[in-house]
Order: structure tokens, then sequence, then C-alpha cells
């Protein structure tokens, strides 16, 4: 029920299940399953370590991608292919956005010639 949990069922079905487990309380359990996660055993500080130094070491060389005429969509799938070679399993979203004057939002897709989809 806490932050960051889903439940992957219509409406309808879960208020039906809540019905047929009469009796049954259905409760928040997130704070203590938040408190148990905040501890990380050394395995997990040295997971959480190299993914950090997978992370950041493209954004060095982030200077060297960019050129006139390179769109956000190029430079993004160049960070992402370079992410995967250093080591990380998966880039489920790489967030890019620039222009004239700045940007409207820190957290969008990147732009291909203004458009969103890339296709224009």
């Amino acid at each position: 029920m806490g932050r960051e949990s889903t439940i992957r069922m219509p409406l309808n079905d879960l208020l039906e299940l809540r019905n047929r487990l009469r009796g049954i309380e259905l409760v928040d359990g997130s704070p203590c399953i938040w408190k148990v996660r905040a501890i990380k055993s050394p395995a997990e500080i040295r997971c959480i370590r190299q993914i950090c130094q997978i992370a950041s070491a493209p954004s060095k060389i982030l200077p060297q991608r960019l050129a006139i005429g390179r769109s956000e969509i190029e430079v993004c799938k160049d960070l992402t292919i370079d992410l995967l070679k250093r080591g990380a399993d998966t880039v489920p979203f790489m967030a890019a956005a620039s222009g004239p004057g700045g940007y409207a939002q820190i957290i969008s897709r990147p732009e291909y010639g203004g458009c969103r989809t890339g296709m224009c």
C-alpha cells in the first residue's frame, strides 16, 4: 500500500477479493518493509558502488559525443550502448532535454528535431 507498490489487477477484482476475505484485514506493511530494505548488506553495497561507477563513467566523455547536428536521440543511443558495454544489465529510461533558452522539464525522453517520436 506504500510508495512504489502496485497491484497488477483490475480494481474490481481487488474489491471482489477483499469482499471474499471477510474477517481478514488488509493492512499496509510498507513501513516494516522499508525499514528492512534500508539496511544494506556488504554485497548490496558492492553492487550499488559498481553500478554507480558504471553509470557515472559515460558522463565524463559526454562532451565528446555532442556536436551540432546530432540529435538527443543519437546521443542517448550512444550513452545507452556505452552503459551496456560497461556492464549495466539494462537502461530502462534515458532522460535528455536541451535547447535554446533551456528546457521546460528535467525528466523527459530525448527529442529528434523537435519531434518526440523521432519519426518526423
